[in-house]
C-alpha cells in the first residue's frame, strides 16, 4: 500500500490559464478545488459551471513543497 505524503505544499488552481485560487495542503487536498464541496464559493461555482454548462474544469498544479506547515502557510499568503 502506498504511504500518504504528509509534507505540506502550495498549489494554484487556474481557469483558462488565469490563476483563481492559491491554497496549501497535504495528501490529496488539492482535489477539493474541483469537487463542488469546497468552503470557497468561487471554487464551487467553477465546479457547477463545468457540470451544468459544460465549461472547462480548473487545472490545478502543486507549485512548491515545504518541510512544515508554517512554511507552507507563509508561502500561501
Amino acid at each position: 500500500m502506498k504511504e500518504k505524503d504528509t509534507k505540506p505544499y502550495t498549489y494554484v488552481a487556474y481557469y483558462r490559464g488565469i490563476p483563481v485560487y492559491v491554497g496549501k495542503g497535504t495528501g490529496d487536498r488539492l482535489t477539493h478545488t474541483n469537487s463542488g464541496k469546497s468552503n470557497n464559493e468561487l471554487l464551487n461555482e467553477f465546479h457547477f459551471r463545468r457540470l451544468f454548462l459544460d465549461d472547462l474544469p480548473l487545472v490545478v498544479h502543486k507549485v512548491a513543497r515545504y518541510n512544515n506547515d508554517s512554511e507552507a502557510l507563509k508561502a500561501e499568503k
